[in-house]
C-alpha cells in the first residue's frame, strides 16, 4: 500500500491489479509445504514463518487487487434501473464479499484439516488465478 500511494498515479490501475495478482500468486506458493522445505533449508525458517510469510504476501495484495478491481467495476456501472446498475452492483458485490469473509475462514480451516496444507495452497492458488484471469477477461 506504501508503494502504491508513493507512485500510484504513475502506473495504470490495470497494471496495478496485474502486480498485485502475480504477488499474491507468489504469496500462494509460499503456502505449499515444499515451500517451507526450501524456507527451512535456504533462510533457516521453520515452517510456521513461512507461513506467516505467506500471508503477509499473499492477502495484502490480493485485497488491494479486488479494491481496485473493485472502483474499475464503480467507474463502468450500467445506467439505473439495471440489475447492475450503481446500487444493484454494490449490492452484488457487498453480499458476496460478506458471504466469502463468513465462509472463508470456516472453510479453509476445514480443507486443511480434512485434506492437509497443500490442498488449502492449490484451493487459494486456483481462486487467484481465477481472479486474474476473469479480471483480464473482462478488463479488455
Amino acid at each position: 500500500r506504501i508503494v502504491h500511494k508513493g507512485v500510484g498515479d504513475r502506473i495504470p490501475v490495470v497494471v496495478w491489479i496485474r502486480m498485485m495478482s502475480v504477488t499474491a500468486i507468489f504469496g500462494c506458493l509460499l503456502l505449499f509445504s515444499s515451500a517451507c522445505s526450501f524456507m527451512a533449508s535456504v533462510r533457516g525458517m521453520d515452517c510456521a514463518g513461512t507461513l506467516v510469510l505467506a500471508g503477509i504476501v499473499l492477502f495484502p495484495t490480493f485485497y488491494m487487487g479486488e479494491a481496485l478491481a473493485c472502483g474499475i467495476m464503480h467507474q463502468h456501472v450500467l445506467p439505473a434501473g439495471s440489475w447492475f446498475d450503481g446500487n444493484h452492483s454494490q449490492l452484488w458485490y457487498n453480499l458476496a464479499q460478506g458471504l466469502g469473509r463468513f465462509l472463508g475462514p470456516w472453510i479453509s480451516r476445514w480443507t486443511t484439516e480434512a485434506f492437509g496444507q497443500n490442498f488449502f495452497a492449490t484451493q487459494q492458488f486456483v481462486v487467484t488465478c481465477i481472479f486474474l484471469v476473469l479480471f483480464e477477461c473482462s478488463v479488455r
